[in-house]
């Protein structure tokens, strides 16, 4: 299994997962591709596009993944988990753009650190908007100018 973005397998009819990828061009002796099929996507039933709520599903790959020092599993929290993370470092990585100004995906993983926001300072930062930022968002600040980038999402933090 894997987990990622809902609204980035919404409309898949199957695809490949890539683990453990430095460069997702390349096919590297590192890498897992698992192909998946359009039934084993698990969109959260709770998912709206119009205010991206609920924006999680998970895969079921049609073979194992074997596990190793560049793929692990994450630990997902239990129900009803309110710890606040405001003030930690958070680490994003992706293959998406590397700036605003340029439609080009990186073919290699970039990431960044910066510190996780409080939710008054995300809120803030979204214009008020409490269609979009409610209490289980978690904001990572753009810190040095420095961020995740369109193309990074279903990814890490």
């Amino acid at each position: 299994w894997v987990v990622t973005a809902a609204h980035c397998v919404q409309n898949a009819l199957g695809g490949t997962a890539i683990m453990g990828a430095h460069n997702r061009i390349n096919n590297e002796p590192t890498q897992q591709r698992i192909a998946f099929g359009v039934n084993g996507i698990n969109i959260h039933p709770g998912y709206t596009p119009t205010n991206i709520r609920n924006d999680i599903a998970t895969v079921r790959l049609n073979s194992p993944i074997t596990f190793n020092n560049r793929v692990q599993p994450v630990l997902m929290p239990q129900a009803g988990d309110n710890r606040q993370f405001a003030g930690v470092t958070g680490t994003v990585s992706g293959f998406g753009r590397t700036s605003d100004a340029s439609q080009a995906t990186s073919a290699v993983v970039m990431f960044t650190s910066n510190p996780i926001m409080t939710q008054a300072d995300c809120l803030a930062s979204w214009g008020g908007n409490t269609n979009i930022i409610q209490a289980q968002n978690i904001c990572l600040s753009g810190a040095g100018g420095r961020s995740s980038c369109n193309g990074d999402t279903g990814g890490p933090l």
